[in-house]
């Protein structure tokens, strides 16, 4: 059956529990297997389902939801939705237009499809809730041992503010603002700025090492580390080569991105894969993979650089030299930088002139494990002779030893001067909203009416990589002034700080499993710390929920109402937007609606409708913080958006006429030199930009044009190969003995491979001898889907492992599998397969973890949440630097009962009556 199973109205609908009901029947969450009887159709079989009948006799209509699959996808792709009596009872996407490269059909991929099933999931957050045995106002009343373990019961909207509001309150009068930590991507931090402050919590997160590198290399920092990420997708297939290293658009980017990389395919552009398995985007591209270990990615380069090198002197033409002279500096000792202090260069390096190893494919290969040959083939397809793009995500960035990474790539391609030019180029093409699709934003969100107040702590910030523990210890040690989206000259000296966090406030943002120094270290911060308080603001239960005291649920992107005789106004929308973004929307041409398509379900409330109460319960002037109306915000935004037309300038998207303003009340000018009624964009639900407008953006154009007229972000304002600036800032924090070279050279990690031998000469083996990555997975969005019964049922969450490695340990696939360290433990089936590397495996990121403590010393997850494995491991250099995909571990065949399928297994929920 569909998610309802006849036509009813909504009210009949949401009465009783008649949500949970329906998902029931919609995912099929009691089993693996579809639950409508099957019809006979020759030698066919189709399932019934009556909600078919209901779009074919047009009994609602299509309106487009926006997808909120969070940044790790990126896409916000058309997500149209069939609604009947206020109910969405199909999914579609984009099909108004013909499919072409230049106004492609932005479809929806799996994640999008299954939205609705987190709408009206059996995971989403209903009413406020509280934990039974916390009570408010601290001391014996806080029962901090219960966290996880406590059942819930439901309180009023007025009760869970009144609450809230006092404990914030108390908190800050008795404590200070330094007791407060806020983990939030929205403007909630704003009242927390005004109360005083809050302590932040630093954390590389996606970006890895990579961010530092972005304005001090030259690369230039816009929001984003990279952005414009690259060239036009629309010059992909101008390139020779696209070598591809660190991601899979596929499972990660799903929507458009492999399709433009598939164009150029088709054009004749070759690819190659760079990384630990030969994964599904490698796979549809026909790429030629070259295996490199996780974390070994800079040996690697150095050793293409020297190849390089020795070939260019043997038989010439594979270095640009003209361009590295003129575009960078420090490749040589005849083209330092004027601030060099060290009297050596990257090319000597390479040739080992100053540690007497040269840095060939042979001393590679030892780290890297890439054969031989496949170094040398790099070299050549890096050279000058080709038009060739080197493109990444971040997953190299997000592992220990990974500071020189993006130096080394860079270096490489400029050896080759693969930069500001057609058809070549470098950067983070393959990551999330920037996958195949560079350049600048060719559309923009208009006025954004809400204010950003700056924190006056805003030095306190608790390094990620140790944040839980420094939460239980009650200390931590500071290394910048400043966030990471900064340049090395924040960083400095070790400072060491007593820390008392009293109270934590989550608002879409699920940190204990995604941030911090694994799950448990975070379940022993919130129980035997000293935290008074968790207040949790999100769309479903969560990790993070699950661990709080109180939560609010808040309405998804879908959910709104414009009409005040039906309850409180609310007009929830594109939290990006919330985020601060207003260059507009991450993909580039796509301006997606975000207009309620239907009403607020339960009793869930908008963000804006939370906080503006929340601002008079710590007597806050709720006018200061939200100057406007929410809905009004949300218009300005859409109606002063602008695209850039074919001449080059960024002109009104919509006419916005004196009726549409009257309908929603609002404070605004009529306007007619638009290409679009705003009307008939909240219809339509997107505004797309038709690339038939002969532009192509090449990343660094203009500095290669005129490098005076144009500098780079660098002191130099060139490339710096040679980076003083990245040196002193790393050797500052005195994290390592061994200082790191203002070039890119090799050390040896604190974790990773060379770590996983108790002696590396001897190539012993040590406890924990696989490496394991945490892959972006086609199933969640971190860790949103998860409790998708369509997407459990189409894909497992396995531990993926090497056919050897298996067989070694008796292993096949669909096994029950321990993988353990000394950090954690975790049950996951293994997935065999002959495409990832020996010694390597992978347990895809964002599984909800189902905590077993039947042994309290011995807990383990039956969910397989990576995030279980993590610990405070430091890198050498980056001190804040989160080396998710260098986590070391073991693993064995299960002793104990073989755990269920994912589909088989409880999705992660509130347990109590929500009558």
């Amino acid at each position: 059956m569909g998610i309802i199973e006849h036509p009813i109205n909504r009210r009949d609908f949401l009465r009783g529990g008649a949500v949970a009901a329906a998902v029931v029947t919609a995912g099929c969450a009691a089993g693996c297997a579809p639950k409508e009887a099957p019809v006979e159709t020759g030698d066919t079989q189709a399932t019934v389902c009556k909600n078919d009948q209901l779009v074919l006799d047009g009994a609602g209509e299509w309106k487009c939801g926006l997808c909120w699959a969070n940044s790790s996808c990126g896409g916000y792709c058309v997500n149209k939705q069939y609604v009947v009596d206020g109910v969405v009872v199909r999914s579609g996407t984009d099909s108004d237009h013909e499919d072409t490269e230049e106004a492609p059909q932005w479809r929806s991929c799996p994640r999008g499809r299954s939205k609705r099933q987190n709408v009206y999931g059996i995971e989403r957050l209903k009413y406020p809730i509280k934990r039974k045995s916390w009570q408010p106002g601290g001391g014996e009343g806080v029962h901090a041992e219960l966290r996880g373990k406590d059942e819930w019961e439901r309180i009023t909207w007025d009760e869970a503010l009144e609450m809230v509001g006092s404990e914030i309150k108390r908190v800050y009068d008795h404590y200070g603002p330094e007791s407060v930590l806020v983990t939030s991507y929205y403007v909630a931090p704003n009242i927390f700025a005004k109360l005083g402050g809050y302590v932040s919590w630093e954390d590389t997160v996606s970006y890895g090492s990579y961010t530092p590198n972005c304005e001090t290399l030259g690369f230039g920092y816009y929001g984003e580390p990279g952005l414009p990420a690259m060239n036009d997708r629309l010059d992909l297939k101008n390139a020779e080569y696209i070598v591809l290293t660190g991601g899979n658009p596929a499972w990660a980017a799903t929507g458009n991105p492999l399709y433009y990389f598939q164009l150029a395919r088709d054009n004749g552009t070759q690819f190659a894969y760079v990384g630990p398995s030969y994964n599904v985007s490698a796979s549809a591209l026909d790429a030629k993979w070259i295996p490199v270990r996780n974390g070994t990615d800079t040996p690697f380069w150095l050793a293409v650089a020297y190849e390089m090198l020795r070939l260019d002197e043997e038989m010439g033409g594979f270095i640009d030299w003209d361009f590295l002279n003129k575009y960078s500096v420090g490749f040589d000792m005849d083209h330092m930088p004027e601030n060099a202090k060290l009297k050596e260069c990257f090319k000597d390096y390479v040739r080992g002139e100053y540690d007497g190893v040269p840095k060939t494919p042979e001393w590679a290969a030892q780290f890297c494990g890439a054969p031989i040959e496949d170094i040398a083939w790099m070299a050549d397809v890096m050279s000058k002779k080709y038009k060739t793009m080197l493109l990444f995500s971040f997953a190299g960035f997000r592992a220990t030893g990974s500071e020189n990474l993006a130096q080394a790539m860079m270096t490489v391609a400029l050896m080759g001067g693969h930069a500001g030019k057609s058809g070549h180029g470098f950067g983070p093409g393959l990551y999330a909203q920037f996958a195949a699709n560079g350049g600048e934003h060719l559309v923009r969100f208009g006025k954004y009416d809400l204010p950003f107040i700056d924190n006056p702590i805003s030095e306190m910030l608790i390094p990620g990589i140790k944040g839980w523990t420094s939460i239980a210890d009650g200390k931590y040690t500071s290394y910048s002034s400043s966030n990471l989206a900064g340049a090395f000259d924040d960083f400095h000296e070790a400072v060491e700080h007593d820390l008392d966090i009293r109270l934590w406030y989550s608002c879409a943002n699920n940190s204990l499993h995604t941030k911090g120094n694994g799950q448990m270290e975070g379940v022993r911060a919130l129980r035997e710390g000293n935290i008074e308080f968790v207040c949790c603001q999100d769309l479903f239960v969560t990790d993070t929920a699950m661990f709080s005291d109180i939560v609010l649920p808040v309405t998804t992107p879908w959910e709104g109402n414009l009409d005040p005789a039906e309850g409180d106004v609310m007009w929830i929308g594109n939290t990006t937007a919330v985020d601060g973004d207003v260059n507009g929307d991450h993909n580039k041409e796509i301006f997606p609606s975000i207009h309620p398509i239907i009403k607020p379900l339960f009793d869930c409330k908008s963000d804006q409708w939370i906080w503006r109460r929340l601002c008079e319960k710590v007597d806050l002037d709720v006018d200061e913080l939200f100057p406007v109306s929410e809905v009004q915000f949300w218009f300005d935004m859409l109606a002063d958006g602008t695209y850039r037309n074919p001449q080059g300038e960024f002109v009104h998207m919509f006419n916005v006429r004196q009726e549409t303003i009257d309908k929603y009340g609002v404070d605004y000018e009529p306007q007619t030199d638009g290409v679009m009624d705003l009307e008939e964009f909240f219809d339509r639900g997107y505004f797309s930009v038709d690339r038939n407008d002969g532009y192509v953006f090449i990343k660094y154009a203009d500095f290669i044009e005129d490098p005076e007229k144009n500098p780079l972000s660098s002191e130099s304002g060139k490339f710096e190969i040679y980076s003083q600036a990245k040196a002193d800032g790393y050797n500052v924090c005195g994290l390592s003995e061994e200082p790191i070279k203002p070039y890119a050279n090799y050390f040896t990690p604190t974790n990773g491979y060379v770590a996983s031998f108790a002696d590396w000469e001897s190539k012993v083996s040590g406890d924990y001898p696989f490496i394991l990555s945490q892959p972006h997975y086609l199933r969640r969005a971190h860790t949103q889907n998860d409790g998708s019964t369509w997407l459990r049922e189409a894909l497992e969450n396995p531990i993926f492992v090497n056919r050897n490695d298996a067989e070694a340990k008796g292993i096949v696939t669909g096994d029950t599998v321990r993988v353990f360290n000394e950090f954690g433990q975790v049950l996951r089936q293994a997935s065999v397969m002959s495409s990832i590397m020996p010694g390597c495996v992978a347990l895809p990121h964002g599984a909800h973890f189902d905590l077993d403590e039947t042994d309290p010393e011995n807990p383990i997850d039956k969910a397989g949440s990576e995030n279980m494995l993590g610990g405070p491991k430091v890198s050498n250099y980056h001190y804040a630097l989160s080396g998710y995909n260098t986590t070391l571990v073991n693993f064995e065949k299960y002793a104990g009962e073989p755990i269920p399928r994912d589909c088989d297994r409880d999705i992660a929920h509130i347990d109590f009556d929500w009558e």
